[in-house]
């Protein structure tokens, strides 16, 4: 009976946690990444860490990308102080052609309207190959 209440409580935790924001995901190490000279059929992948420093719970909206050529997926939502959250970016293949640098803009809901928005960027260069004529 005492294992039934526990989730019930940690809802409430959650639940009540202030959420309101203060402005403190950082990047850990970089927001540049360079991904190298690839053949544009192959997946590239860049993993990003960013840091809850503050002492409430950050949201983040979103990753708004320039191109759909690359694509972005977030571990979680929600961040807890002193928690990291990874921010993964992928390469689409074939949808790269030479040099590229693209800006990704992860979106939080912080109230300090200068950390609002963390830019991270992805560059690097993606080669055709060529094929084999059949004779």
């Amino acid at each position: 009976m005492r294992l039934a209440r526990f989730p019930a409580i940690l809802l409430c935790l959650v639940c009540f946690f202030p959420i309101t924001g203060d402005g403190e995901l950082a990047v850990q190490r970089k927001s540049d990444a360079d991904l190298g000279v690839f053949p544009s059929r192959e997946r590239r992948r860049v993993t990003f860490r960013l840091h809850n420093n503050g002492e409430t719970v950050e949201r983040i909206r979103g990753v708004s990308q320039t191109c759909s050529c690359i694509e972005t997926t977030v571990s979680t939502n929600a961040v807890m102080p002193g928690c990291d959250v990874a921010v993964t970016v992928e390469t689409v293949p074939e949808k790269l052609k030479g040099d590229f640098c693209h800006p990704l803009y992860v979106v939080t809901e912080s109230n300090n309207p200068q950390k609002r928005i963390i830019k991270l960027t992805v560059r690097g260069k993606a080669v055709g190959t060529a094929r084999k004529r059949e004779e």
